[in-house]
């Protein structure tokens, strides 16, 4: 009898190290490493939730506020009339509203009902302006440090394999969205082990693009980036504009008219655009420029440097101090008939030319 029972343990024994050999083989084959996996309360799940989160700042010229967005369609009253934003790019012809005249208050009314997406993705019901600014108020404020790391964007699809400990069932899951890949880091479980399918690409604002090969790169490359840019989570909707512009379309702008006027000019504030309306500028392409009247000119000097958000425009015109700062390139606007350009120090500082060649 007692070899019987020694028989039946040792049996049980060998089962038991064939069911952990099995396990483990089959956790290896599906790259659940511990060193290289994702557990609900790890740091580089933080991170990915930060990275992924509803950005509230794309529409600040709407709301002006960081912690959610308006869902779209919405009906807007812009300085008196009704407009619907169907798409981001609409953005824009807001913006253009606000700039057709430089002496009038600029409103913006939204037309209630609306939907607004909170960060976390969650969709609220809004019914009028009341409501939507007791929310705002739960919004960090201008500038104000938040959670979410916009300095930095996912490749998508990412693949993922998932092993729970608790039921030991895996499983395997292809995210093809921010929304998707928040989402999952918010209901892991615990009991969750995710391992990414390596390698992965982090897309920076400026468009450069790092290939991240283990998770420990990973976390590294999101501690790093998390702070690395201008999050933009100001109310100045007009600020940065030049996300794609160049030096070369500058001076291709510029330099294709011979007659530019000032359609604003703002210094410290104050409206000064008035005491150059009877002057015309030329821009020339070997960095010559002058600003004429009828009875005067003043000759100077013009240079540009950088990209994108980070073009620096120098403006040397002598007799014309106001001018001659080290001014940032806002925005380049292209429409049939009027091209206009915007140089800027800040919101209180702002010259934008007009040229009258069309």
């Amino acid at each position: 009898m007692k070899n019987l029972i020694k028989i039946f343990s040792f049996l049980l024994l060998v089962s038991s190290l064939l069911n952990t050999s099995c396990r483990k083989e089959e956790s290896l084959s599906l790259g659940v490493q511990p060193d290289q996996s994702i557990t609900a309360d790890s740091n580089v799940a933080r991170l990915l939730a930060q990275t992924t989160m509803n950005d509230g700042s794309v529409d600040n010229i709407i709301d002006q506020a960081n912690c959610f967005t308006v869902e779209l369609p919405v009906n807007l009253i812009v300085n008196g009339m009704e407009i619907t934003i169907q798409a981001l790019d609409d953005y824009d012809t807001i913006e253009n509203m606000f700039e057709e005249n430089d002496d009038d208050e600029d409103t913006l009314e939204i037309v209630f009902p609306i939907s607004i997406e909170l960060s976390n993705y969650i969709t609220i019901s809004v019914s009028d302006a009341d409501q939507l600014e007791n929310i705002k108020n739960d919004c960090a404020g201008e500038n104000e440090e938040d959670d979410d790391i916009e300095c930095v964007d996912i490749q998508y699809p990412l693949e993922l394999s998932i092993f729970n400990s608790n039921t030991e069932l895996f499983d395997s899951v292809s995210l093809e969205n921010d929304e998707n890949l928040y989402d999952f880091i918010e209901v892991l479980d615990d009991n969750d082990v995710v391992n990414l399918e390596f390698p992965i690409t982090l897309v920076l604002t400026d468009g450069v693009e790092i290939e991240i090969n283990d998770l420990s790169e990973l976390e590294t490359a999101l501690e790093n980036l998390k702070d690395s840019c201008d999050e933009d989570d100001d109310y100045d909707y007009d600020d940065d504009d030049c996300d794609d512009c160049t030096v070369e379309q500058l001076e291709q702008v510029l330099v294709g008219c011979d007659d530019w006027r000032v359609n604003k000019f703002a210094l410290d504030g104050e409206n000064i655009k008035s005491q150059y309306d009877a002057l015309s500028f030329i821009f020339q392409e070997d960095g010559n420029m002058a600003a004429a009247s009828d009875t005067e000119t003043f000759p100077g000097t013009w240079s540009a440097t950088g990209s994108g958000n980070d073009i620096i425009v120098t403006i040397e015109i002598i007799g014309l101090d106001n001018f001659n700062l080290t001014w940032n390139l806002n925005r380049i606007l292209e429409t049939p008939g009027v091209n206009k350009v915007t140089i800027r120090l800040d919101k209180d500082n702002v010259i934008r030319f007009q040229d009258v060649c069309n």
